[in-house]
């Protein structure tokens, strides 16, 4: 498997261990970089990229500045330092962020062809929404 330091929660990166809840970071870091169009947390060396991730070094300003409060508030709640004060699978589809993108997804006439291709991939996260409630454990 291919990875990068920059894709890595922190409490991999600090050999914690894994949960669900790095799969929440990695859906919050798709879409800060989504958003921004650059990895967050990159540094100029692999010990300052860590050190990024540890301290959550990452301003929210890169994003594009039409993004809204709500895109905002999702990829914080997403990037916490914390795996247990990330929200749950159902807390991420349930989020007003991905609600507004579903419902601007039906007027996506009207909005530029970037967003367009966003709001798809927001629409088939909704589908997905079904499948990742329907799993009770999985055993890490």
């Amino acid at each position: 498997m291919l990875y990068f330091i920059v894709d890595l929660a922190p409490e991999v990166v600090m050999n914690e261990g894994i949960s669900k809840a790095v799969d929440i970071w990695g859906l919050g870091l798709s879409a800060l970089i989504l958003l921004s169009g650059k990895s967050p947390f990159h540094g100029t060396t692999d010990e300052e990229t860590v050190s990024n991730i540890q301290y959550l070094r990452f301003r929210i300003s890169s994003v594009h500045p039409n993004s809204s409060q709500n895109a905002h508030k999702f990829i914080y709640s997403c990037l916490r330092r914390v795996p247990g004060n990330r929200p749950d699978a159902e807390g991420v589809v349930n989020h007003p962020w991905l609600d507004v993108g579903h419902q601007l997804h039906q007027q996506s006439d009207q909005i530029s062809f970037p967003a367009v291709e966003f709001l798809n991939l927001v629409h088939r996260l909704d589908k997905l929404k079904e499948e990742m409630l329907k799993v009770e454990s999985v055993t890490w």
